[in-house]
């Protein structure tokens, strides 16, 4: 070298716009993005909250009279990533029956609510904990299955609506050994089922096979949402 100025090095560019398209595969990752710098605020803001977040699901534990506070702040963090929190959206909810505090403008729950947890407990708990979750998913796939065959296109919708969702909620709190496991269980009983509706002993097992793998993806890539959640499960936990 000469000691002469080295030529810039190339460089690609993205195109910044203001929303995305519906299904384009780059919403979630931006979403996510400014998603998390709204989250690294709250959590500064309210140090002594624990701020958790899962996509667009964001759960914050504080007392409560710092709950009205951590709505304002989450209000103004989300405009400054062109977001709009809407109240009407958000739900407090007091484990010890506390009223609502002061000056909070969402809903405010005092029974109905779910409580998805996992207690510190031992391996034979956890284990059982699992087999009963995974043997509810099982009655709510065959109460699908069992539907009148005219009802196809139902029971592909409640597979991927209703049964598909539900274990996204146990994963994430589920430790990783135990959610592994209860994902492989969820997508036996999919991908059982996707084989009771869709297919029969006349067809050839590696087009079936094919066929289940492909019900698996998500739709934006052609398959029917149906089954993947072991693909899923350790991003889940580590997502939360």
């Amino acid at each position: 070298g000469g000691g002469g100025t080295a030529a810039p090095l190339e460089r690609l560019w993205l195109r910044a716009e203001r929303g995305v398209q519906q299904g384009d595969p780059l919403g979630p990752l931006i979403h996510a993005a400014a998603m998390q710098l709204a989250l690294q605020r709250l959590a500064a803001d309210h140090p002594s909250a624990v701020v958790r977040g899962f996509h667009d699901d964001v759960v914050v534990i504080a007392e409560p009279p710092e709950m009205s506070a951590v709505l304002r702040t989450a209000a103004a963090a989300g405009a400054a990533v062109d977001a709009e929190l809407a109240p009407a959206k958000c739900v407090g909810w007091s484990p010890a029956g506390a009223s609502a505090p002061a000056g909070w403008p969402a809903r405010w729950s005092t029974d109905g609510v779910l409580q998805f947890s996992v207690p510190v407990a031992t391996d034979d708990f956890m284990s059982s904990a699992v087999a009963g979750l995974a043997a509810e998913q099982g009655r709510l796939v065959d109460a699908i299955v069992a539907l009148p065959p005219a009802e196809l296109q139902s029971q592909l919708l409640l597979l991927r609506l209703c049964a598909g969702p539900r274990p996204n909620y146990w994963l994430r709190a589920l430790p990783l050994e135990w959610g592994a496991l209860l994902a492989g269980a969820v997508d036996c009983t999919a991908q059982g089922a996707v084989r009771r509706l869709l297919t029969d002993a006349r067809d050839d097992p590696a087009a079936v096979a094919a066929l289940v793998r492909r019900a698996a993806l998500p739709l934006p890539h052609g398959g029917l949402g149906v089954g993947g959640q072991t693909a899923v499960a350790p991003a889940a936990a580590l997502a939360s």
